[in-house]
């Protein structure tokens, strides 16, 4: 595995980590809770904490397409020097 393709799973886990990351929070706020600590009002996801979230998941999609780029420029690079050889 070449340093473009790790580059491109690494975007994509970092698109993937804050969806992971919301839809557990999301699924725990929904949870039944009983006892002292139920019965209260729900809480959910702060604006600073979604805003944080959406910038992970956006540097993630922008640095996916970054990385796609790199890569097909360096598969260029490749059949380029290939011809000239």
């Amino acid at each position: 595995m070449n340093r473009y393709v790790l580059y491109i799973l690494v975007s994509i886990a970092g698109i993937l980590i804050p969806i992971i990351g919301l839809l557990y929070g999301l699924w725990d706020m929904n949870q039944p809770k009983t006892g002292p600590v139920g019965e209260g009002t729900k809480a959910g996801p702060t604006p600073i904490q979604l805003s944080v979230i959406i910038g992970a998941m956006l540097s993630g999609v922008l640095n996916l397409f970054v990385a796609i780029k790199r890569y097909s420029d360096h598969r260029n690079s490749q059949k380029h020097d290939d011809k000239s050889e």
